[in-house]
């Protein structure tokens, strides 16, 4: 008896493991516009469909928007399965800055990428424009680099 709880319980989580799984395989039972269109939809989304359905010289968007797939108006069922991606997080790299000497011009371009291009302009006067940071000039080295 014990044996037969146990295998039910095995086969009871199985199956719910299995209809909790949301990788679905979409499978055209016949070629029609109609299918096609469903399949894109569930795979790309409502937008791809209409994409396709413009592409079919018999299939106008008043028949997209009367296709029904699986029983269900298009635009609901491509947001029903339509994989959406993860989204992807976006990472801020820091730079840290170390002068390798203590010119004059490496001592602007620290405070280029530090305190921005006023700062270092205040501090190089009219040499500004002569220095260059990594072989940049010196605007964009502090655009690049400013609060990174």
């Amino acid at each position: 008896m014990k044996k037969l709880v146990a295998l039910f319980a095995a086969t009871l989580f199985t199956a719910q493991a299995s209809a909790l799984s949301t990788d679905y395989k979409f499978v055209g039972v016949d070629a029609t516009t109609a299918t096609n269109v469903c399949l894109i939809a569930a795979e790309s989304g409502f937008s791809a469909a209409q994409k396709a359905a413009k592409e079919d010289q018999n299939y106008d968007l008043y028949d997209l928007e009367a296709t029904s797939c699986n029983g269900v108006n298009i635009k609901r069922f491509a947001k029903k399965f339509q994989q959406k991606a993860a989204p992807v997080e976006s990472t801020k790299v820091i730079y840290k800055f170390k002068a390798l000497d203590n010119t004059e011009a490496t001592q602007v371009c620290a405070i280029a990428a530090e305190q921005g291009i006023k700062q270092a302009r205040q501090v190089a006067g009219s040499d500004a424009n002569l220095i260059s940071c990594n072989g940049k000039s010196l605007t964009r080295f502090a655009r690049q680099y400013k609060n990174s």
